[in-house]
């Protein structure tokens, strides 16, 4: 998705896009912010639960550094890429999805511990 043509991507989005539309939803939202943080939270995660046995702290920092350093390929990537187009937010909001995920399996397993 991350190197093909705008365009293409927001077609092939359609049927995902236009009944949120139809609810009031925002394309904006939902394809830029929604979807950049949604597609880095399983990283961020997998990357965690792969650190067990080291610091929460520890396992957080490598879901994070896990999701900025591919997400900065990606946008690097995307520069050299015609079609596409690099963006600084979209490499922040890559990088808080992968803090999401990882922060969901500290909690989870704390949580899991605890009872």
């Amino acid at each position: 998705m991350t190197l093909r043509p705008q365009a293409t991507v927001s077609h092939d989005l359609t049927p995902i896009t236009q009944p949120a539309a139809q609810r009031g939803i925002s394309i904006h939202w939902l394809i830029n912010i929604g979807g950049n943080v949604a597609v880095f939270v399983p990283l961020g995660a997998a990357v965690a639960l792969a650190q067990s046995g080291r610091p929460a702290r520890t396992r957080v920092l490598w879901g994070v550094a896990s999701g900025a350093i591919l997400s900065a390929l990606i946008e690097g990537l995307q520069m050299l890429q015609p079609t596409r187009v690099s963006s600084l937010g979209d490499w922040a909001l890559n990088t808080f999805g992968a803090l999401i995920g990882a922060l969901a399996v500290i909690l989870v397993t704390r949580k899991g511990h605890s009872s």
